[in-house]
């Protein structure tokens, strides 16, 4: 790649967090991640991916009575 001139692009990182906009919400879960029956505590996450043709978003949801130990 080098021969040729070819690099890698720069990746511009910026936090998604602002600070002092919002107070911060109360913690519902209070860090006990032990759900004791079926649709009752779900966690989730989202990530979001550049492509060549623009942004991905994957997102997850996970039901933590399911979820392997």
């Amino acid at each position: 790649m080098t021969e040729r001139g070819w690099y890698g692009k720069p990746k511009k990182r910026r936090s998604v967090t602002r600070q002092g906009k919002r107070k911060a919400e109360r913690d519902l879960v209070g860090s006990h991640f032990d759900a004791v029956a079926p649709d009752v505590l779900w966690v989730g996450d989202m990530t979001e991916i550049e492509t060549g043709q623009g942004k991905l978003y994957l997102a997850t949801a996970i039901d933590l009575s399911s979820a392997a130990a």
